[in-house]
C-alpha cells in the first residue's frame, strides 16, 4: 500500500524590531514587526493516518537547541500541545476546510521535527502552522489526483491561495507585518 506523504520546512525567527500597542477590546495588541528567519528548522509532515480526523507526533530534532534544553531538564515535550489547540493542527484544519473537505472526510497525521525552542520568540509555533498549510495543501493535491479515493478527488485545488499567501512570509528571508 502506497503511503501518501509531503514535508515542509519551517524556519525560526528573530525580530529585528517589535511595537506593541495598547490592547484592543478583543484583548489582543496591535503589532509592527520586522523580523528574519534564522538557519534553525522544523519540519512539518502530513500522511495518511491511521484513524479518521487530523493526529499528530513530535520528536526532538538531535543536537538542536530543543535537544539541549531537553537533555538540560529545561524542556518537556509534553509542553507542547497534541491535540486541536495546537497552532499546525488548527492550520491544518483551516486548510482542509479551504479544499472543501471536513476534517472527518480524511485520516491525516502530521508530524513535527521540533527544532526551534518553545516560547523564546522565535515563532516555533507559527512557523509549523505556516508549515503545515502547505505540507496539508499538498497533501490534497496529491489525495485529489488520486481518483480511487472518493472523500478527495473532488477537492482538487492547486494553488489554495488561502495557504500559500498566508505562509509564504515564512519562506522569505526577512518579511514586515502589521496588524
Amino acid at each position: 500500500m502506497h503511503v501518501l506523504e509531503t514535508r515542509a520546512k519551517a524556519p525560526g525567527k528573530v525580530n529585528l524590531y517589535l511595537a506593541v500597542g495598547n490592547p484592543r477590546e478583543d484583548g489582543y495588541h496591535p503589532l509592527a514587526t520586522l523580523f528574519s528567519s534564522v538557519n534553525i528548522y522544523e519540519t512539518v509532515t502530513a500522511r495518511d493516518g491511521h484513524k479518521p480526523g487530523i493526529t499528530l507526533s513530535l520528536d526532538i530534532v538531535p543536537e538542536s537547541l530543543v535537544d539541549q534544553q531537553h537533555r538540560a531538564g529545561e524542556f518537556d515535550l509534553a509542553e507542547v500541545p497534541l491535540d486541536e489547540s495546537n497552532l499546525a493542527h488548527r492550520a491544518a484544519v483551516s486548510m482542509v476546510q479551504a479544499h472543501g473537505l471536513t476534517v472527518n472526510d480524511l485520516n491525516l497525521h502530521l508530524h513535527i521535527d521540533k527544532a526551534v525552542p518553545v516560547a523564546g520568540g522565535m515563532a516555533g509555533g507559527s512557523a509549523d502552522a505556516a508549515a503545515a498549510l502547505l505540507a496539508v495543501d499538498q497533501y490534497l493535491y496529491e489525495k485529489a489526483a488520486d481518483r480511487t479515493h472518493p472523500r478527495t478527488r473532488r477537492a482538487a485545488c492547486p494553488s489554495c491561495a488561502f495557504g500559500r499567501r498566508r505562509a509564504f512570509s515564512w519562506c522569505v528571508p526577512r518579511s514586515r507585518w502589521a496588524g
